[in-house]
């Protein structure tokens, strides 16, 4: 029987990828309190280290939940809540690309000619977006997606 869901809800969130990014909080904020410590404070490795720190702050939330990913998919187009979110219309999208795993529904997403990915960070405006739906929802997207004419493959 073919798939006719309307909406497709998929909350991700890795505890484990939290834990190992907050065991490398010490580590980067180690280095950058020595690196601010040292005479030459000032230098490109401070920000590099400051930026270790705060990336590691931010995916540590993530990793628990607090900043989960949300992928809501409706009549109206597919969007991203979260770290790295985006909202795209179907006729933005040239195709989707599933790939089923026991732990995470995996998805490639590439974009019509012309079109970019609006994102809260510069690395979203590849032609090409990855992002990860629970194993459960991957079916019910790609059968939607299909029903909006975007090229589905498996």
């Amino acid at each position: 029987m073919p798939d006719t869901t309307d909406q497709v809800v998929s909350d991700l969130y890795s505890p484990l990828i939290g834990v190992a990014y907050l065991a490398l909080l010490p580590l980067w904020l180690l280095l950058f309190v020595k690196q601010v410590n040292s005479a030459d404070a000032a230098s490109p490795w401070t920000a590099l280290y400051a930026a270790g720190v705060l990336f590691s702050i931010a995916q540590f939330w993530r990793g628990l939940g607090l900043l989960r990913q949300r992928v809501r998919a409706d009549a109206r187009g597919v969007r991203m809540e979260g770290l790295g979110g985006f909202d795209l219309s179907w006729s933005q999208l040239a195709s989707l690309k599933g790939q089923s795993r026991p732990r995470a529904g995996y998805v490639v997403m590439t974009l019509r000619d012309g079109q970019k990915v609006t994102s809260d960070y510069l690395i979203g405006r590849a032609k090409t977006r990855r992002f990860e739906v629970k194993p459960d929802a991957l079916e019910p997207l790609l059968a939607l997606a299909a029903r909006q004419g975007v090229t589905v493959e498996r």
